[in-house]
């Protein structure tokens, strides 16, 4: 056998639609990402029922810092506030059941088609 008659091609790229194959990987799981996480997010979105043996409180509280102005506003006279959530042990039966999210009827046909 002589040397030449083997013939191997070296440093070609076979081009499939525009787009050599490691590409069309990419793009292919690219894609594939981004439709699960599309599909996640109205899974993740679903508000479960409450589980345990232990009640629980929740204040919502607003702190506001009147000597600092709130820069990203086009109001000139905002002042910073800070939304706060507040969880701690409550005795059970002593109030009503909160929700999990503020306005969650409002604004969840929103987030699940984001």
């Amino acid at each position: 056998m002589t040397s030449d008659s083997l013939s191997i091609p070296v440093g070609r790229v076979r081009r499939l639609g525009g787009f050599n194959r490691p590409w069309r990987i990419l793009v292919v799981a690219v894609a594939a990402l981004l439709g699960l996480i599309g599909l996640s997010t109205g899974v993740h979105l679903a508000v479960l029922s409450p589980t345990g043996p232990h009640a629980v409180g929740r204040e919502r509280v607003v702190l506001v810092d009147v000597d600092r102005p709130e820069l990203h506003t086009r109001d000139t006279g905002d002042v910073r506030s800070v939304p706060v959530l507040l969880w701690y042990p409550a005795d059970a039966d002593s109030g009503d059941p909160a929700v999990y999210v503020d306005e969650l009827d409002r604004i969840g046909a929103g987030l699940t088609e984001s």
